[in-house]
């Protein structure tokens, strides 16, 4: 009777064990089955979504190729020149003088550049006179060509110029520090001629589509001014050779409008390499270090890269639907489109686009449209700020220059019109004209007239330098 007991309940656990693990099956079976038709439903979702945004993408590149907007290198690559023809070669080779000769260690140590020839320390790091005739005569030969083409690499992203950006800053402060040093031993003539060759140079970068370099020229030229302002203080510039310098720093004061063109196209590529799984983001890195980024690795990167598809299609279906609009607003002077441009902190968005309140909430799913965005924002206000410096010293330049010929400073600023210049700039940021007042012995010249506090912070919210007063 026992054995018989034991034998039904032996039988009892296998049957129940061979339930439960045909149940433990069926259920696994189950749950891979509703897996599988998960993992394609959500595939399936994926592609209309994929497809859905590469539509969108595809008409928003056709409308930009409709208004004939370049997008490629291939479209805006300039012409191959010779090298005996290219400015650029020369400027190259000067540099590189400048960078093995042991001569000028000390100048190439040296940190702020711009305070030591305020502190007028620059004897302190010049080498002998005889050491900078070759780096001249190349920049005087670089000088005289009419083309400079620095042959930018696309492919390097927002650091294409960076290297030309150093060469052209490194000889204009260079020719600076020269012209003092002439100056101070009595030779105007000389002193003139650096100052004229580092504008001609830094004009040079006026022929090149890309922000950093139109930015660099920009300060170079605003810091080439301020020297040659100085030397004209210490001693009286010829009237003719004053109005050759004033033709020479207006000449490229307002070209800041065609830099789009490789900010555009470095975008365009960032969009289609990531879209083509060529690079992968770093979170480690920042934005202007992005093109730093490696090809994906492992299927774990590309696949995020895959999944991610839709929504790069989507950011670059909103870039190209809104950058026209930014590249408009670089085409109107600052005064014009700044109540355009106000922050919007918290979406990281700009309010012509945050109007839009659909993408406002949405901001992170389009976030290199939003950081292209901020960085032209602050582009145009740099660009507004370099040429409104440039504008107060031409004015102030001029004034001198009519002082210097009539004896006396003229009663108002129409006077110098069109004697000295041409026409007298207004202020980029408020649209009004200079602030000018002729006193006993000189003149008090300011962009803005400030009649309280409130109306200079108001004028110069989110600026972060503006030109001074000018008392002479």
């Amino acid at each position: 009777m026992k054995d018989k007991k034991r034998m039904n309940f032996v039988q009892f656990l296998r049957q129940f064990t061979t339930s439960v693990s045909h149940g433990i099956k069926n259920l696994l079976r189950r749950q891979l089955i509703f897996a599988t038709l998960l993992v394609v439903f959500l595939l399936i979702i994926h592609a209309i979504l994929t497809l859905a945004a590469s539509i969108k993408l595809s008409l928003a590149l056709h409308n930009v190729r409709a208004q004939h907007i370049p997008l490629t290198a291939a479209e805006i690559r300039r012409p191959t020149i010779s090298d005996q023809e290219n400015a650029a070669i020369y400027y190259q080779r000067a540099y590189s003088v400048l960078e093995l000769d042991p001569n000028f260690q000390k100048y190439n140590e040296k940190g702020n550049w711009y305070a030591t020839l305020e502190e007028r320390k620059y004897t302190e790091v010049l080498p002998a006179p005889a050491a900078t005739e070759k780096i001249i005569a190349l920049i005087k030969e670089g000088a005289s060509k009419t083309i400079c083409n620095f042959s930018l690499n696309y492919e390097a992203g927002f650091n294409m110029s960076h290297q030309h950006q150093i060469i052209i800053d490194k000889l204009s402060r260079l020719l600076m520090a020269n012209a003092m040093q002439e100056s101070s031993e009595g030779r105007r003539e000389e002193a003139f001629e650096m100052i004229l060759l580092g504008l001609k140079m830094a004009n040079h970068l006026g022929q090149e589509p890309e922000q950093g370099c139109q930015l660099t020229r920009l300060s170079c030229t605003f810091y080439l001014m301020r020297v040659f302002q100085k030397i004209f203080d210490e001693q009286c510039i010829p009237y003719k050779q004053t109005v050759l310098m004033l033709s020479e720093m207006k000449k490229f004061n307002r070209t800041q409008f065609e830099c789009f063109d490789t900010t555009r196209i470095t975008f365009v590529w960032l969009f289609q390499s990531l879209i083509a799984h060529k690079i992968y983001p770093d979170p480690t890195l920042s934005m202007p270090e992005s093109f730093s980024w490696e090809k994906p690795k492992g299927f774990s990167q590309h696949f995020l890269l895959y999944l991610c598809k839709p929504l790069i299609k989507n950011d670059f279906s909103t870039y190209l639907v809104r950058f026209p609009v930014v590249e408009k607003l670089y085409g109107a002077p600052y005064y014009q489109v700044s109540d355009q441009l106000s922050w919007d902190s918290e979406h990281f968005w700009c309010s012509y686009v945050g109007q839009d309140e659909k993408l406002k909430k949405k901001s992170k799913l389009y976030f290199f449209t939003s950081w292209y965005l901020s960085n032209s924002i602050n582009g145009l206000e740099r660009f507004s700020m370099g040429s409104a410096n440039i504008d107060f010293c031409l004015i102030g330049i001029a004034l001198k220059t009519y002082q210097a010929k009539h004896g006396f400073f003229p009663n108002s600023l129409s006077e110098l019109v069109p004697e000295i210049i041409p026409a007298v700039p207004i202020d980029l940021f408020t649209g009004k004209p200079a602030y000018y007042l002729k006193t006993k012995n000189g003149f008090t010249l300011s962009f803005i007239r400030w009649e309280n506090q409130d109306e200079k912070i108001s004028i110069t919210k989110g600026i972060s330098f503006y030109p001074p007063i000018w008392n002479e």
